[in-house]
């Protein structure tokens, strides 16, 4: 209780069909028909810059496949869809799928962000990457 008046979720900055490709929902362990939402973004390279060799081309090359998958949770404050540039960015210079999941009561997650609320939610953003 006294988290919340200290660390308020902010209001949402996304609905649920601002990203039609990527928002996900993820089952949360030991409770029932309960979920998390979270946003996968994978790598595929859209926002690496063209080299000189490249100019002129009809088609960029195929992108890398990506080196890593990253869990991210998100700090106070902000919700996923504040993050979403800044995650596509991380995604794009490490080379990597970025899964940030949402934590209870913030984004267009129901419920309230309490200890236990958040650990079931990183618990639901792993068991979707494993």
């Amino acid at each position: 209780m006294i988290a919340n008046a200290v660390f308020p979720a902010p209001k949402p900055s996304y609905k649920l069909g601002d990203f039609p490709t990527e928002l996900v929902h993820l089952e949360r362990p030991t409770v029932p028909l309960t979920y998390s939402f979270g946003t996968l973004i994978r790598y595929n390279g859209a926002y690496r810059h063209a080299s000189k060799s490249h100019a002129g081309h009809a088609r960029a090359p195929p992108p890398p496949p990506a080196n890593y998958f990253i869990i991210y949770a998100h700090p106070n404050a902000v919700d996923i869809g504040m993050m979403h540039d800044t995650l596509k960015y991380c995604a794009s210079f490490l080379h990597a799928h970025v899964l940030a999941f949402e934590y209870r009561g913030y984004g267009q997650c129901p419920g309230s962000a309490e200890d236990y609320e958040c650990i079931l939610d990183a618990a639901a953003a792993w068991n979707f990457a494993t």
